[in-house]
């Protein structure tokens, strides 16, 4: 069962209950995710994060099925700012989520950039870390850049862990299910994630 998220930005005062917080948190989000299209570099509909994590991949070479994005340590998966829609809790000890690179339209591009949605639970805020591997890529694929961090406060706000990332390149098809991309971190509600779509010229 997926528990309602309990945003850090939003009052608790006593004669809320938990669902009028819950939902007056979800109605925040999804107004600044309205606004968030207005940097004319990003291309952005909303809801990246539950397109990608809420969906189920079929390997028909092992006939079985999975979520791109798993949790480890004191994560865990909540509904976001729609009943309906999917986000990350890190709870006060280090948690973590794991998204496949295969997951993400964008990881087969030359270079990439990629922001991600977050606001922290607690009043002095928290840092959130990025890690990036090709895993068993190969020679195909380039080295993996090194870690990341971004500080996330107690305002709703878009955190850059992947600045002109180095990826394989649309000639190269198979980036491997252990070529995974992971965000740790504590204290932490992670809504979304945005990238910025390469312009060509031919």
């Amino acid at each position: 069962m997926v528990e309602p998220l309990q945003h850090g930005f939003v009052s608790t005062a006593p004669d809320e209950t938990r669902s009028s917080r819950t939902g007056r948190a979800r109605a925040l989000v999804a107004l600044f995710l309205l606004g968030a299209g207005a940097n004319a570099c990003v291309t952005y509909e909303g809801f990246y994060l539950n397109q990608i994590c809420g969906s189920v991949t079929t390997n028909f070479d092992k006939n079985e099925s999975y979520s791109p994005c798993t949790v480890s340590g004191d994560a865990s998966e909540v509904s976001g700012a729609t009943a309906d829609s999917v986000a990350y809790r890190f709870g006060p000890k280090t948690g973590a989520l794991h998204i496949r690179l295969s997951a993400l339209p964008i990881a087969d591009e030359p270079t990439w950039t990629a922001e991600v949605l977050a606001v922290a639970s607690r009043p002095e805020g928290s840092t959130l870390f990025r890690e990036l591997t090709w895993g068993s890529c190969g020679a195909e694929c380039p080295t993996d850049p090194g870690d990341a961090s971004a500080p996330v406060t107690t305002d709703l706000g878009w955190a850059q862990l992947i600045d002109g990332v180095a990826g394989p390149g649309r000639n190269f098809t198979a980036i491997p299910e252990d070529a995974i991309l992971t965000l740790r971190g504590a204290n932490i509600n992670l809504y979304d994630l945005r990238w910025e779509t390469p312009v060509y010229e031919y």
